[in-house]
């Protein structure tokens, strides 16, 4: 079965059956929560963790442990926005490289931050 997915208007064409059919609502839900889940953990709880910590060090251990936390919840984010990507993938087969790389980057740069963290503190 070779399945070919269209960006603008999500139909899925199915070859081998020679039938063409609306993507089902349990791949579109998959990749909103891909989407929704990125921006609030890339986009919004990150940032408010790295602001934390260039502009609260006056408030000394809290800001720490406010980061640390903040930090750990927007990478959790990040994590489960790249297993829904890794999910949409392997139901849908959609080739973007490039956002598939900048995910494996960015995934993997977090992964050596969390690690470099548990290393010192």
């Amino acid at each position: 079965m070779i399945e070919n997915f269209q960006k603008r208007n999500l139909t899925l064409i199915l070859v081998v059956a020679g039938s063409t059919g609306p993507v089902s609502n349990g791949l579109i839900q998959i990749r909103k929560s891909h989407g929704i889940v990125g921006v609030i953990g890339w986009g919004l709880i990150l940032p408010v963790g790295a602001i934390i910590a260039r502009y609260f060090r006056h408030k000394d251990p809290l800001w720490f442990y406010l980061h640390s936390v903040i930090q750990f919840v927007g990478f959790a984010f990040g994590l489960a926005t790249v297993l829904l990507g890794l999910q949409l993938y392997r139901s849908v087969h959609v080739h973007i490289p490039a956002h598939r790389g900048i995910g494996i980057f960015v995934l993997v740069l977090s992964i050596l931050q969390v690690t470099i963290f548990l290393k010192f503190y």
